[in-house]
């Protein structure tokens, strides 16, 4: 049996939290990725069309891959030597295989020699021997994976034709740039490519992308620091470029800052061997002429080589958007208009780069050289809508999925699923007079809305803060709360707004209580302080363990559904946080909360095994039964990094199984969620393209060869196009159908109690999202466990 090496790690537990200590090696057995076992067929069936075009093979003529070897042989990390090489004897490559396309170690040509070729070709003085060796042959109907950069690469070839500029693998069109003076913004649209097997064919894959550059420069973002003084200079630099990523307008390329040299300044020599110093450069090499002579430099560290690369802040601009930014609800209305297009915008947008493509002379040549023929029209399947979700309130309410909005059902209701009496709870403000008259109304107001929602509302302990700096604030909390208090709501002044992180530490970990921060400006707004106050109410309920809505889930065992995400903290503590929620109800509405802290950046999660088994001993605490079959979602993972979850992760889980008795072996499954994917569907039909239902499920025409693999659009938006969640199950024992799962994930979107309605991913998932960011976010060690059976960090 083949075997891939992992780690077993050595933990420390205490309480809901795991430290990684010491690692060995242990050796796991190599475990393959599920195989769909069929596609679903609940639901009623549509008509949908996608942003992915074939892409094919003219008469499935074949193309011959070749294996390129040098003599002398060349270092793996040569690859610029190798493609000069290749260039200087392309004219007699090509004579022999006709026309190539070139990938450092391997060609690919329309014509099939089987014999070793042998080519020469010189540069600097040195004779190199280039060997081309047969490999394979494939057509658009049987291409291997290892084959598939053959496409993409051509592909790209005949992008670079239209004169796009290429930032990374997207391709951005500078003369539809869109400038925002008034947000010092500019918005770059363009496109992102590529082409991949799918379960019926060979598929080019397009969608919309947008690129948002700052107007100034990093230098003037290091201005701005140094006028408005806040903090040290160093240190608030750093914050500002730690792992950002920056633009050079001068060569078009972007980069990754890894760190600030503040000894180094233009004037500095490029290197101790060199006279030449970073100003002479760009003026000789870019014509750029550099202003400030003290400003330090920008450190770019690549990742395989570990060589260093300096940037010029005055020369480099910032690119994306800050928290602040993404705060500001005007800017990203602005932005909204030009980067959230309606689904017929979006699919003109896609079709309209094949028809530049087909229609210009050098790109479609540059297809045309291979036989390639391109569709001008996007491709066409079918999808299922799931029937409508029925969900339980006070009684059952058959939900419309284009307007779900459950507040609005549970005013019509007056109950929620399961209410928590609030009898002893503490309400903390400071003594200015307008925050006093604030609480007394906000306690007024809860007190109401308790008797319209059947939810108990005692009077609570009103606790005065005479100190009103945040200090002040967890001075209070650390000497008023007791374990006998259910929950604390902290009223916050707007210029504590920052302390947030600050009250949550010490309401998770060294005065554990359940807490709810709200800031009195938000309930100083007349008009609206009743539907806030509703909304808080119903979160202190959820909070304290009670239930706003429910479903029916029905499935063949009796179950536990795991979420699990990955936050990597980009501060100084230089860990990632695990987040880890196990349901410990059959309606999949209670969770017990874990954390653990790892290495930083390190998406495959160490500490499974123990979360896993204290998830289950806490399971069999509560229902005096373990469950017969375990559903994972885990968030957070990319298509290349599958194959290594399937052998790492899996395994964690089956031995908390083997732990918990020679005899348990449940079923298990589990289901990588990827929301951030280009993939989208249109409805068709009508006149124009619409959005596709809530409830819609793909799992053919687009979907992996041989890998079980759906599609699910759980939402409806009000702007733009919608974005479906993509589920690769890698792996399944349960032998449940696929339909039991499509609907099991569909459901599970009604039951995050944060939204009033569906959600893109499972709770689950959500719920380890916000647990994992909340920890490494603010509280930065573990909660205290009194609190693991609570939604505390919603």
């Amino acid at each position: 049996t083949q075997s891939t090496w992992g780690l077993r790690y050595l933990l420390t537990l205490r309480g809901t939290h795991a430290t990684i200590m010491s690692a060995e090696p242990v050796a796991f057995a190599e475990t393959p990725l599920a195989i769909r076992p069929g596609v679903g067929t609940e639901g009623r069936r549509v008509e949908l069309l996608t942003n992915y075009y074939s892409f094919r093979l003219l008469n499935n003529i074949p193309i011959s891959q070749y294996a390129v070897d040098y003599e002398p042989e060349l270092p793996a990390e040569s690859n610029d030597l190798r493609r000069k090489i290749w260039g200087l004897a392309r004219e007699s490559i090509n004579q022999r295989l006709g026309e190539t396309i070139f990938n450092n170690t391997t060609a690919y040509g329309v014509n099939h020699v089987e014999g070793p070729l042998q080519f020469q070709a010189e540069f600097e003085g040195v004779n190199y021997k280039l060997i081309l060796r047969s490999t394979m042959q494939f057509t658009t109907k049987n291409v291997p994976q290892n084959a598939v950069q053959f496409f993409n690469v051509l592909f790209r070839k005949a992008m670079r034709s239209l004169r796009l500029n290429q930032i990374g693998r997207k391709y951005f069109d500078a003369s539809r740039t869109v400038v925002q003076h008034h947000h010092n913004l500019e918005i770059h649209p363009g496109f992102s490519t590529s082409i991949g097997m799918t379960v019926d064919d060979l598929l080019l894959h397009i969608d919309v992308a947008h690129r948002v550059l700052r107007l100034d420069s990093v230098l003037d973002a290091f201005y701005r620091i140094r006028k408005e003084g806040r903090g040290d200079f160093q240190t608030e630099a750093k914050r500002l470029l730690h792992d950002h990523s920056v633009l050079t307008r001068y060569n078009n390329r972007t980069y990754r800052v890894t760190d600030i040299d503040f000894n180094k300044n233009p004037d500095t020599k490029m290197s101790d061997s060199e006279t030449q110093t970073f100003r002479e450069y760009y003026a000789s090499k870019y014509n750029k002429r550099i202003e400030d002579a003290e400003q330090p430099l920008l450190v770019v560290e690549q990742r395989r080589t570990k060589d260093r690369i300096y940037l010029v802040p005055e020369l480099c601009s910032l690119t994306g958007l800050t928290d602040d930014m993404r705060r500001d609800f005007q800017l990203m209305k602005d932005m909204g208009q030009h980067t959230r297009l309606k689904p017929s915008a979006r699919l003109r947008e896609g079709t309209g780069l094949v028809t530049s493509i087909l229609g210009h002379a050098t790109a479609s040549k540059v297809l045309s050289n291979f036989n390639i023929t391109l569709s001008d029209r996007p491709k066409a399947m079918e999808g299922r809508v799931l029937p409508d979700e029925k969900v339980w309130f006070q009684t059952e309410s058959t939900i419309d999925p284009r307007s779900a909005d459950f507040w609005n059902n549970l005013r019509k209701a007056q109950h929620v699923r399961k209410a928590i009496r609030l009898s002893n709870w503490m309400v903390v403000h400071s003594d200015r007079d307008s925050d006093r008259r604030v609480a007394a109304d906000f306690v007024q107001a809860l007190d109401r809305l308790g008797r319209d929602y059947h939810i108990e509302v005692d009077r609570p302990q009103i606790v005065v803060t005479r100190d009103s700096r945040a200090q002040g604030f967890i001075s209070t909390l650390e000497a008023e709360l007791t374990p006998a208090v259910q929950i604390v709501v902290i009223l916050l002044p707007p210029n504590l707004k920052d302390s947030y992180g600050e009250i949550k530490r010490v309401c998770c970990k060294t005065r554990p209580v359940p807490s709810q921060v709200v800031l009195v400006k938000t309930l100083q707004r007349q008009n609206a302080m009743l539907a806030v106050c509703t909304k808080v109410l119903f979160q202190m309920n959820v909070k304290l363990g009670g239930h706003l809505w429910a479903l029916d889930v029905k499935l063949p065992y009796k179950s536990m559904v795991v979420g699990v995400d990955v936050y990597h903290d980009k501060g100084s503590a230089n860990r990632s946080v695990v987040g880890f929620c196990a349901s410990t109800n059959s309606h999949f509405t209670s969770y017990f909360s874990l954390v653990a802290f790892q290495d930083r950046n390190q998406e495959l999660a160490h500490c499974l095994r123990s979360c896993m088994k204290q998830a289950l001993q806490k399971f069999f605490t509560l229902n005096n039964f373990l469950p017969e079959c375990i559903i994972v979602y885990r968030d957070g993972v990319s298509e290349s990094q599958l194959k290594h979850l399937v052998e790492f992760e899996v395994n964690q889980f089956k031995a908390a199984f083997s732990e918990m008795g020679d005899n348990y072996d449940p079923r298990f499954m589990e289901v990588v969620v990827q929301k951030r994917i280009t993939t989208r569907f249109f409805l068709s039909g009508g006149r124009d393209v619409e959005n596709p239902l809530p409830g819609t499920v793909i799992d053919t025409g687009v979907v992996h060869p041989e890998n079980y693999d759906f599609y699910l659009i759980s939402q409806s938006v009000r702007q733009g196009s919608v974005t479906p969640t993509h589920y690769n199950v890698i792996y399944d024992n349960t032998k449940m159908s696929p339909d039991v799962i499509q609907r099991l994930s569909h459901k599970l979107c009604f039951l995050y109690y944060n939204w009033p309605g569906s959600i893109r991913v499972p709770a689950a998932v959500q719920y380890a999202h916000k647990l994992a960011y909340l920890v490494g976010q603010c509280i930065k060690e573990e909660p205290h466990q009194r609190l693991s059976e609570l939604l505390y960090y919603l």
